[in-house]
């Protein structure tokens, strides 16, 4: 006879934390282990994720018919500006402070009008031209990778 073990998500959580490893490796079958990773790179896959993990709305193009041809635009600042907010994680970028970095992805068009993340780039004083800055390198590279078609719409 097999009996069933219900267990609410965030209780299998605080359990996970505390487990011995044969416990995790059942839990993580049960679950996945991306369920109980911390790191948001392991976690978001997508738009919808970040919305999801910030508990708001996931807003459409028709939400900003008001700025007409830049509607598409519009959401992409909108949409890249979430993300920054959620990977940042209360980090704020001060641009008075000549000493802390900010990243950014860095892109190229290359010959077949393919757009690609090539590398991140980092900045100390003000900087314009980029729409979003994070916290270190290896955020802005995932980022930049993970949201290229968003950042594909600012273009």
């Amino acid at each position: 006879m097999t009996k069933t073990l219900k267990i609410e998500e965030l209780t299998a959580k605080k359990l996970y934390k505390t487990a011995a490893p044969e416990l995790k490796e059942i839990l993580e079958q049960s679950f996945g282990k991306e369920f109980f990773s911390e790191e948001l790179t392991d976690i978001i896959k997508n738009y919808s994720d970040v919305c999801k993990k910030l508990n708001t709305k996931e807003l459409t193009e028709k939400d900003f018919k008001q700025f007409g041809d830049d509607a598409k635009k519009m959401l992409a600042f909108h949409q890249i500006k979430n993300i920054e907010n959620l990977f940042n994680q209360g980090w704020i970028k001060d641009w008075s402070n000549k000493s802390q970095y900010k990243y950014y992805p860095y892109f190229e068009v290359l010959s077949c009008g393919v757009l690609r993340c090539c590398r991140v780039s980092y900045v100390s004083v003000c900087f314009l031209g980029s729409v979003a800055f994070f916290k270190d390198e290896k955020t802005a590279k995932f980022v930049g990778q993970t949201f290229i078609d968003i950042y594909k719409e600012l273009m």
